[in-house]
């Protein structure tokens, strides 16, 4: 881990229930501290995009929970 990411442990960023549910199934806790930090890093995975794209689609009132 780097010296940032690091000072980012214990940062959270607020989501829908749908999208951090969807998080937590993609990456462990290690990952998102190590690799996934930031929700632009988030945000250019392959499978978060195409969550994304699925969950546009769907009632902003849909809860998938």
């Amino acid at each position: 881990m780097s010296v940032d990411a690091k000072k980012l442990v214990g940062n959270t960023v607020h989501f829908c229930r749908d999208c951090h549910r969807a998080i937590h199934v993609m990456f462990s806790e290690k990952q998102l501290a190590s690799e996934y930090y930031t929700v632009e890093r988030l945000k250019a995975e392959p499978r978060v995009q195409k969550f994304i794209a699925w969950i546009k689609k769907r009632p902003s009132t849909t809860y998938f929970g």
